[in-house]
């Protein structure tokens, strides 16, 4: 029994630099940057206000998430949610795409935008491929 445990212990041992944080240096920084890709971001502002009824309003939001959610699922949206308090704006798409007008013909596909009940504006942004949220 003491012999599978210390193997079981060494083998942990043996896998721990595989799981141990990198020092952070000058050439670990200049490597994950020399990784990194242009995307475009789209900031979701608040559009006119179009006087639905709640039901109405609940079926242009269930729209607008499954049109988000497919493309996630395209692998096309990587990552998307709503801003919290935040006055005017609404919400932040992140696409896994460098191309503005591929961009620009994906969100004005989606149901909110074209209904005018929110406007958008693109940006490029550079980030490191992998980067994920906790």
């Amino acid at each position: 029994m003491k012999k599978i445990l210390f193997v079981m212990v060494a083998g942990l041992f043996s896998i721990a630099p595989i799981y141990a944080q990198e020092t952070v240096t000058d050439e670990y920084v200049q490597q994950a940057i020399g990784k990194g890709r242009q995307y475009i971001v789209v900031i979701l502002k608040e559009g006119k206000n179009l006087g639905l009824d709640e039901a109405a309003q609940l079926k242009e939001q269930e729209a607008h998430l499954k049109y988000l959610f497919t493309l996630k699922e395209q692998g096309k949206l990587p990552i998307f949610g709503p801003f919290f308090n935040s006055g005017e704006l609404s919400g932040l798409c992140v696409f896994n795409s460098d191309n503005k007008e591929e961009v620009k013909t994906l969100i004005e596909g989606d149901p909110h935008i074209k209904s005018g009940q929110l406007i958008y504006e693109i940006h490029q942004w550079f980030s490191i491929p992998g980067f994920v949220l906790p």
